[in-house]
């Protein structure tokens, strides 16, 4: 059985919270990387430093974790996007869910 170590959130003022599940609860850490609302995270199950969220202005990022855990909290979105961003696709339209699976791989509810 896999045991949870890291969670991620994201939230409705464009913020992505990140908590280490052994260490205290205060030392959560959340940045601004987004103006707007960020509808949806998923990490990648191939690697554990990779997320993708899916915004409602029409916007799909992925992110290196291990980059933004690295930077101030108070850092602004500009910031965060210059720093942890590793791309990003504008397709216009609103989206609800991001999805992340691995070249090759099998989607998580596609395994045994």
């Amino acid at each position: 059985m896999a045991v949870l170590r890291n969670l991620v959130a994201c939230d409705s003022q464009g913020g992505l919270t990140f908590r280490d599940m052994r260490a205290p609860r205060e030392e959560s850490k959340r940045w601004t990387v987004d103006r707007n609302r960020i509808s949806s995270i998923q990490l990648n199950p191939a690697n554990e430093h990779l997320a993708v969220t899916s915004h409602l202005k029409g916007m799909t990022r992925l992110w290196d974790l291990r980059k933004l855990q690295g930077m101030p909290q108070d850092a602004t979105d500009d910031t965060t996007n210059a720093m942890a961003k590793v791309a990003d696709f504008y397709h216009g339209k609103r989206s609800s869910e991001a999805v992340s699976r691995s070249c090759g791989g099998a989607s998580p509810s596609a395994r045994p």
